[in-house]
């Protein structure tokens, strides 16, 4: 669990990481424009002869407004504005205590409870017996699921059989979500379903700055009333998960025919019919405050 931590302070730091232009003709076309402007006319005094003087000045006007516009062309302006509204987010975050535990309390919960769940299914596919029967009903996150399992009977077969059910559902959940690619700044798609830390990171960023629900955060006087809280929101993603499976949400043109009162959201599958959020985590991220906390977020 540690070593996800690590992972996850890693994911922070790299924020606001800009990646290098890997493109060789731009660089050496920013490497000219800097060089044609070292030179500057009116750095020695006096000054003895103006026209030269003007012209070379405006010489390295033109060629500062061209570095300017080339350094501007290379930042994609969508990619610039979500990198500013999220450091803006953060550290509106990092300004009030109460909003800093609560951010940090759910993503250590969210982290804690993925890797709970994959390693509760991986006992079930490898029969792990002694795990299953000793273990796993010690573990918060297999507890909570358990309370959500339909037990038709007392057998504990069937039960079983049930509870590997519905963590199935939430494995196939995080395998459509992007993982982080070690050494590299990159997302992508991947088995590896426990590494999402970077999903998790956006849905708290989210969520923390979110106006309505900081302000609830900001007025908590109890200091334990804050991992409750985060605890709770997580829980809510884990059975929003759940409910896909039961989802019979519909869609239609005509707005006035949809009935959908008391309809579960399928989030599953609006993961898996949207491939942006297949890669990108902010865009995945966003889907959860969508269909889990029903606040709308660009990402």
């Amino acid at each position: 669990l540690n070593g996800k931590f690590e992972e996850f302070h890693k994911a922070i730091s790299s924020v606001t990481t800009n990646k290098q232009n890997d493109n060789n003709q731009k660089r050496e076309k920013l490497q000219n424009i800097e060089s044609e402007q070292k030179y500057d006319p009116l750095a020695s005094d006096p000054i003895t002869d103006l026209p030269k003087v003007l012209d070379e000045k405006n010489k390295n006007l033109d060629n500062n407004l061209d570095l300017l516009s080339f350094r501007i062309s290379t930042i994609p302006a969508t990619d610039y504005a979500l990198r500013v509204i999220e450091l803006c987010q953060l550290s509106y975050i990092y300004s009030n205590e109460n909003l800093k535990e609560f951010f940090e309390w759910f993503i250590r919960f969210a982290v804690k409870t993925f890797i709970e769940i994959n390693y509760a299914h991986t006992c079930f596919v490898t029969q792990n017996r002694t795990a299953i029967d000793q273990e796993l009903n010690h573990l918060q996150s297999i507890k909570f699921i358990a309370n959500l399992t339909p037990t038709p009977d007392e057998n504990k077969v069937a039960f079983d059989k049930a509870l590997y059910d519905q963590l199935t559902v939430i494995v196939s959940y995080l395998e459509l979500l992007p993982s982080n690619n070690d050494g590299d700044d990159d997302y992508s798609m991947s088995n590896n379903n426990i590494d999402h830390e970077y999903v998790i990171f956006h849905v708290a960023r989210y969520l923390t700055a979110d106006f309505t629900f900081s302000q609830e955060i900001r007025s908590t006087k109890e200091p334990y009333d804050i991992p409750r809280i985060a605890q709770t929101k997580v829980d809510e993603w884990i059975k929003c998960i759940l409910q896909s499976s039961e989802s019979q949400f519909e869609f239609s043109n005509d707005y006035n025919s949809i009935r959908n009162e008391n309809r579960p959201r399928n989030i599953v599958k609006a993961l898996k019919q949207d491939s942006t959020a297949r890669v990108r985590p902010a865009r995945a991220a966003a889907i959860v405050m969508d269909h889990v906390y029903g606040i709308h977020v660009h990402g």
